[in-house]
């Protein structure tokens, strides 16, 4: 396969968060060929076109239009949001994936402790139990498939199963990770603003 350079991006108008968006920003930014695969042709889509993006519309549960959509594609960013239905859909693509981690393995005592670098004032962490992590979750009457997905995501992160380091980032992106302490440094305001 000719690399072409153009970079498929799943999840492109996700309504539950922006990772999708934020890398189609990043890599148009760069100068890099961007085909963005959305569920619907709506104002999310023309925003992404307005900004130099290919759309194509599809569902991902739908094989034949995952295959329109990496078709000509030499890369893929692959995101979906967490909907019952996606939590069953499989994806089979001859590409490579990168894992995406910062520059370093750490505990949450190390990120706490960027954080507070970061912004220049105590932050602090505590380790609360599944039990009351499930509590708290109950209060914002989650949809059932999005609170097993936050359950779980706590029980992997509790078992260290994200606790790795990888070199993806540089290889994607030609950049180094960057570490929690430049990121939350970047958006000191978004976090409360840094104290001088």
């Amino acid at each position: 396969m000719v690399d072409n350079g153009l970079i498929l991006v799943t999840g492109a108008a996700g309504q539950l968060g922006s990772v999708g968006r934020t890398v189609v920003g990043l890599l148009l930014d760069r100068g890099l060929p961007v085909r963005a695969m959305v569920r619907r042709d709506d104002e999310r889509a023309a925003s992404l076109r307005a900004a130099g993006a290919q759309v194509v519309i599809g569902d991902l549960l739908e094989p034949g239009d995952v295959y329109h959509a990496v078709s000509g594609c030499s890369r893929v960013y692959f995101g979906m949001s967490v909907s019952a239905g996606y939590l069953e859909a499989s994806v089979t693509m001859a590409a490579v994936v990168y894992e995406l981690t910062g520059p370093q393995s750490q505990d949450m005592d190390g990120v706490v402790r960027e954080f507070s670098e970061a912004l220049n004032r105590e932050i602090t962490y505590s380790d609360i139990s599944p039990e009351k992590w499930e509590q708290g979750l109950k209060m914002y009457k989650l949809p059932e498939h999005l609170m097993g997905h936050l359950l779980t995501m706590g029980a992997l992160h509790r078992a260290g199963r994200y606790d790795r380091q990888a070199d993806g980032v540089q290889r994607l992106t030609g950049r180094p990770a960057m570490s929690v302490r430049q990121f939350v440094s970047l958006y000191a305001k978004e976090f409360g603003g840094r104290r001088s």
